[in-house]
């Protein structure tokens, strides 16, 4: 009779060997891709498009929500994953696809089998912005040459530059998070796949009262709405009474002051009013009470916030006298 043999199965051994080397295999393989591209030469990028025409009753407009398409830095080839026999293969062979081959940026990232994929509810720094550099490599900390869970957005699964949007977590730990809670990368309100936005701006304003990351220099107190063009391209809290409320076909203007061309002023668009109202914030009923604001202020007839989600009023009170 042939001996049998109680203890582990030897050829389940050879596949747990084989699948360690095929790990290192890999990893191997994505380092010496990582070296290539660092020594490659950019690619020149496209012109931007030209900006789309204004609608007339409503001369301001608020400035665009996604970033700009990485198309200046190459695909690397993608690994060829087979296909797997069983489910143990195919878990191991999606933890191999998974793994974040190369970071673009603070939110943009590139994974093992060649897919580009989107950050959802956050938007990092551009390049040759201040702290692109500092997001980037925070992002390459987090994710790069890790298993990263990637969960997809349902509604809306691919951005207009044909990336995958999903949300990233490595270890149960949302990236998206860390960028906000570390001040490098600010709340990207996208209703179609992050529902709920108070989460993320809670977390991007706490940065900012903590000054990290980007706040570091940011001011103790909030800046009065009458001098608030000093905050112009920064993000900043801002506190005034609403003089009157402008309602277009886009939005409800909130205007601090009686010229809308020249007084600081925060919008909210009309696709993003409906977490305002369950809020008791309709735009209407806050004429005469002070607000204290957060956002980026941006230079649109006069110093401006765009306010997308409710979190972004942070206090509402009667005027002061």
């Amino acid at each position: 009779m042939r001996p049998t043999y109680r203890g582990f199965p030897v050829f389940k051994l050879a596949l747990l060997v084989l699948g360690l080397l095929a790990v290192l295999f890999v990893r191997a393989y994505l380092k010496e891709k990582v070296r290539e591209y660092d020594a490659a030469p950019p690619a020149a990028v496209a012109p931007a498009a030209a900006p789309a025409a204004t609608p007339a009753d409503d001369p301001i407009v608020a400035p665009p929500a996604e970033d700009q398409p990485e198309d200046a830095t190459p695909d690397r080839p993608p690994v060829r994953f087979p296909e797997p026999a069983d489910e143990m293969q195919k878990q191991f062979m999606d933890r191999l696809r998974n793994t974040v081959s190369f970071v673009f940026d603070g939110d943009t990232v590139m994974t093992a089998d060649g897919r580009r994929i989107r950050y959802l509810g956050v938007n990092a720094p551009e390049k040759n912005e201040p702290y692109f550099q500092e997001a980037t490599d925070l992002n390459r900390r987090l994710v790069e040459m890790k298993s990263v869970q990637f969960t997809p957005c349902a509604k809306r699964p691919r951005d207009k530059y044909d990336r995958e949007l999903a949300a990233a977590f490595v270890e149960g730990a949302a990236v998206e998070e860390q960028l906000l809670t570390a001040g490098l990368a600010a709340p990207f309100d996208d209703p179609q796949c992050v529902p709920d936005c108070r989460k993320n701006w809670n977390l991007f304003l706490d940065a900012y009262r903590k000054k990290r990351g980007m706040f570091r220099d940011a001011p103790d107190e909030p800046t009065p709405a009458v001098i608030a063009d000093r905050l112009i391209g920064q993000y900043g809290l801002v506190v005034g009474v609403v003089d009157n409320v402008r309602e277009t076909s886009a939005a409800y203007h909130l205007n601090f002051g009686s010229d809308w061309t020249t007084d600081f002023t925060v919008t909210i668009g009309r696709e993003f009013l409906e977490p305002f109202l369950r809020d008791k914030l309709a735009p209407h009923n806050l004429t005469g009470l002070e607000l204290t604001v957060f956002g980026k202020v941006v230079a649109s007839y006069g110093p401006h916030i765009f306010a997308d989600c409710p979190a972004q009023i942070v206090h509402v009170a009667a005027p002061r006298r």
